[in-house]
Order: structure tokens, then sequence, then C-alpha cells
């Protein structure tokens, strides 16, 4: 179900509305022990092997947009309308008019080996991490930055300085981006499929959390209960439901389990309902819809979700989903 309202009126190429937006909180925390880790070097000699061993990418935020990989065949970046592509609109349109033809320019530092820096050439300026970039400045890009162009929502891409050189399977096929959530047994966060950029979102279970949460079970039993979990999300993701999320990988390691999801690009119908405080009927009949349509198909194939809350049931550009895990 999509909060937003999409026109079918063409986006008048030059047209730009202004907008005075400020940051509106504090740059999202991530911990380091959860973010791939990057190359240091130790002195210029090192120079080479940095650049082999980080890669830089700019990961969309949004399936409509491409990945850019950044490195020598590609040192200077403009980002904007023009970049998105003539039949390409990754936003709504009255959101789309925030963004200038040529927003702003993404390029090498000179000065630090293996840095990327951010320059706002826009109207209604760039925010990172939901922070407004002072107008015509240039700003240092971080790890793990989003990067939303003339509004807050509008989040284009998130700089990864990708270590190529991690040999771990997840590594291998995925990049662990921004947290997007946590619970009382891991946290959510974003992701990104390394071979084309597509974000997904990763469940990090943490084992010894879940063995705190089930006190008395033996751990033969917790991982019964854990193979079984997967098995039914697996089971579930092969049917194919539109109402319920994918499962697309399961990444089993000794002290955690990492289940690569879909990602519902909006957010939980819980944080929806608080920001807009009331639904009209009409949205309030297609959500509950959906919600039931879902439980149905998880009933006739003998499954009980058991745990339906607002919480669980996610919001995607297009229908929510109902979250099973």
């Amino acid at each position: 179900m999509d909060e937003t309202e999409t026109t079918k009126r063409k986006l008048d190429e030059n047209s730009n509305v202004e907008e005075e937006s400020g940051c509106n909180g504090s740059q999202p925390k991530v911990s380091s022990q959860e973010l791939p880790s990057t190359y240091q070097a130790n002195d210029s000699n090192d120079e080479e092997e940095v650049i082999s061993l980080c890669r830089p990418v700019l990961f969309p935020m949004t399936p409509i947009l491409k990945k850019i990989e950044l490195g020598d065949d590609n040192q200077r970046v403009t980002i904007g309308r023009a970049s998105f592509g003539r039949d390409a609109q990754p936003f709504p349109e009255h959101q789309l008019r925030y963004i200038s033809t040529s927003h702003c320019v993404i390029e090498r530092n000179p000065y630090i080996i293996g840095t990327y820096t951010l320059l706002d050439c826009s109207l209604n300026g760039v925010f990172l991490n939901g922070c407004k970039v002072a107008r015509g400045s240039t700003s240092m890009l971080e790890n793990c930055m989003e990067i939303s162009l003339g509004l807050p929502k509008n989040k284009a891409y998130c700089y990864m300085n990708r270590d190529i050189s991690n040999d771990d399977v997840f590594s291998e096929k995925f990049v662990l981006g921004p947290k997007l959530g946590c619970g009382g047994l891991g946290t959510v966060h974003r992701c990104f499929r390394a071979a084309d950029g597509h974000p997904l979102a990763v469940k990090i279970i943490v084992k010894q959390r879940l063995s705190q949460s089930n006190l008395g079970e033996s751990s033969e039993r917790q991982s019964t209960l854990i193979e079984r979990e997967i098995s039914i999300l697996k089971r579930i993701s092969d049917l194919d439901h539109p109402n319920i999320v994918r499962l697309h990988e399961v990444f089993d390691r000794p002290d955690r389990v990492m289940l690569v999801m879909e990602l519902c690009v909006e957010d939980m119908l819980y944080h929806l309902t608080k920001r807009r405080e009331s639904f009209s009927e009409i949205d309030a009949r297609g959500c509950i819809k959906q919600v039931l349509l879902a439980l149905n198909f998880l009933h006739s194939n003998n499954i009980i979700h058991r745990d339906l809350k607002l919480e669980n049931i996610l919001v995607s550009a297009v229908e929510p989903l109902c979250e099973t895990g």
C-alpha cells in the first residue's frame, strides 16, 4: 500500500521546486562489528593494494536505479534526473520535481586514498543520512551513508566502501548496509546483492539471544526450532504469495543465522499509522483485505502466524506484506 498518490502527468524536465528543509535528526548509528570491514593503509606505499581491495559502490535504494561502481574508470559521477534515464521514474512525480537535472557530483578525493566526496549542485539540497548538506558545499562520504536528493525521503543511493578481499560466503554475494530496525533476537539491515546492487533486507538472529529467551531448552531443541522456522519460510517463499515477504537465502553461522529477505521500501504499518494518525475507510479496507488474504494462505498450508501485530506488517510501495518470521 503506497502512502503517496502517483499521477500520470509527464514531468517537465526543467522544473524545480524549492523547499526549506533541515536536519530532522541525528545520523543513524550502525555498529562497526556488523559492517563489512575496509582495508586501512599504513603508509603511502600501500596505495595500489588499497585500490584493489576497497571498491566504493553506490548501491540503489530503489530497484528502479542501477548500482554505480566507483574506481579508476569512474572517478567522477554526476547524479540527477539526467542520470536516471528518460523512462526511469524512481520516485513519484510530486517528489521527483525536487530533483535537479544535475543534482550532485561524486568524485574521488585526491587527498585521502580510497575515499570520495559529494558536491551539492542542486536547488533543493542533498541529504546525507537525513541531514541537509550546505548548498554548494563538499562533504566527505562515509561507509553506509544514505544519499537523498531534494527531499529526505528521496533516498537514491547508499555509499558503501566494500571490502572485496573478504572470503565470507555472505559477503561474496551481498553487501551489508545500514540498520533498519532491531528486536529481541537480533537486527534487520538493508543489504545489497553484489552482482547487480538490488536492494534487499537481511534479518540477523543471534543464537546466544535465542538461547537466553528460551531458558531450559537444550541446544539441540533450539537448533530444531530454528530449522523448522527456516523450512516454513522456504516453503512459503517457493509458493510466492504477493502479500508475504519472500525469503531469498539463508546463511547459518556458528553464532548467528542470516535471513536474506524481500525489502519493503516503505515501513512497518505501526510507524505508518503513527505518522498518518488516521486512515480513510478505503485505505484501511484495502490493508485489512491483504492481511486476511495472507492469513488465509498460511492457514490453507497448515501454518499459524501466532504473532500478528502492526510491527509485523510491512508496507511496500505497492501493497502491505505480512512478515511470517
